[in-house]
C-alpha cells in the first residue's frame, strides 16, 4: 500500500509540474473498479474466524478471497498508474538514448541485426517466444490466486511487494533513458516480422514525440500503454515470476522455464535492447532482496500437493462432525 501511495504522488507531482490534465472521466471506471476489489477485500478480512469448525472454515476461505481481492486491486492500481506516471515524465525530454542502448550491445558483443535476421529466419521459434512475451498478461494473477487460494498470503504479499519496488525503481530510471525501441533505431519493417504483437513497441516514437512535444497533454486510458525502454520491466517480471512461483514445488520448473523464454522474447519481440534486459535483470534482484529484507524468507514454506489436499481434508472432517 506504500508502494502504490507513492506512486500515486510521483504520478500527481508529474502531471503537475508538467502541466498535464488528467481525464477522470475516461480513467474513473478503471480506478472504480480498482477500489471495489480494494473495498470488498479489505470487508472481507474484517471478519475474524469463529471458534466453530465449519464457520472457522468458511471464514478462512473469506479470508483468503479478501487477501486476494486487495492483492489484486494493488496490483492494478500500481499498473495504472505507473504507466499514467510514465507518460507525465516522459516530457522531461532528455535526449534520447538509444544510440548509446545501441553501443552498449555492441560492447557486449551483442549484434541486434544478426539476432533479428535469425529470429525472422525461425517462424516456429519466433511463434514460441511471440506466445512467451504474452504471458506476463496472466501470470502474475494466476501466481496471487495461488498463493492466496492455498492459504499463504504473506507470500503473495512479498511477492506484491517486490514487484512494486521493482516497478517504482524502472519508472524512476526511464526519464534517464528516454528511446524509441530497437525497432525504429534499426529501422526494421512490420512487415517483415513473424507475428509482429507488441504495438506499442512498433509506435514508440509517434507515442513519445505526442508527449514529449506536448500534443498529448492529457492522461487518459490512451496513456496506459507500456513506453519504457531502458531498463526492460518485461525482462525483470519474468525474474519477480520466478520468485513467485518458485515456493510451488509442482510448478517452480515449467515456470522457470516459461519466464527464462519470456525473459529472452524482451528483445526481438518486445524491441528491446539486450542491455535492456540486463537493467531489468538487476532491478528485479534489487527488488526481491527488498522484499525478502521486508518480509522474511518463508524459506520453510514449500508448496506441493499435499498443500491442495490440507484444506480439502480438513473440510471433510468438519463436515463429518456435523
Amino acid at each position: 500500500m506504500l508502494l502504490a501511495m507513492l506512486m500515486a504522488i510521483l504520478l500527481a507531482a508529474a502531471a503537475t509540474v508538467q502541466s498535464f490534465r488528467v481525464d477522470i472521466v475516461d480513467l474513473a471506471p478503471l480506478y472504480i473498479a480498482i477500489m471495489i476489489f480494494l473495498g470488498c477485500g479489505l470487508h472481507l478480512l474484517r471478519r475474524m474466524p469463529s471458534r466453530d469448525g465449519a464457520a472457522a472454515e468458511r471464514a478462512r476461505g473469506g479470508q483468503r478471497l479478501g487477501h486476494m481481492l486487495v492483492i489484486t486491486g494493488l496490483f492494478y492500481f500500481m499498473a495504472a498508474t505507473a504507466a499514467l506516471g510514465c507518460a507525465a515524465l516522459a516530457r522531461t525530454a532528455l535526449p534520447y538514448a538509444d544510440g548509446v542502448l545501441a553501443a552498449a550491445d555492441r560492447a557486449l558483443y551483442f549484434d541486434w541485426l544478426a539476432m533479428m535476421a535469425w529470429f525472422q529466419a525461425s517462424p516456429r521459434i519466433a511463434t514460441l517466444l511471440i506466445h512467451a512475451y504474452a504471458a506476463i498478461n496472466w501470470q502474475p494473477q494466476l501466481a496471487i490466486v495461488l498463493l492466496c487460494g492455498l492459504g499463504h498470503p504473506a507470500l503473495a504479499y512479498r511477492f506484491m511487494t517486490a514487484w512494486g519496488i521493482c516497478l517504482l525503481l524502472t519508472i524512476l530510471a526511464f526519464p534517464f533513458f528516454p528511446a524509441v525501441a530497437a525497432f525504429h533505431y534499426y529501422d526494421v519493417d512490420p512487415a517483415q516480422m513473424p507475428g509482429a504483437t507488441a504495438w506499442a513497441s512498433w509506435h514508440l516514437e509517434t507515442l513519445m514525440e505526442g508527449l514529449r512535444s506536448g500534443a498529448r497533454a492529457t492522461l487518459d486510458g490512451d496513456a496506459l500503454t507500456g513506453i519504457i525502454t531502458m531498463p526492460s520491466f518485461h525482462a525483470a517480471s519474468a525474474i519477480l515470476l520466478i520468485f513467485a512461483f518458485w515456493p510451488f514445488t509442482w510448478l517452480r520448473w515449467p515456470f522457470l522455464v516459461l519466464n527464462m523464454v519470456m525473459f529472452a522474447s524482451a528483445v526481438p519481440v518486445g524491441g528491446h535492447y539486450l542491455v535492456d534486459t540486463l537493467g531489468g535483470l538487476l532491478l528485479a534482484l534489487i527488488a526481491i532482496a527488498a522484499a525478502i529484507a521486508v518480509h522474511g524468507r518463508g524459506a520453510d514454506i514449500r508448496l506441493d500437493w499435499k498443500a491442495i489436499r490440507r484444506p480439502i481434508r480438513r473440510r471433510e472432517a468438519g463436515l463429518a462432525s456435523i
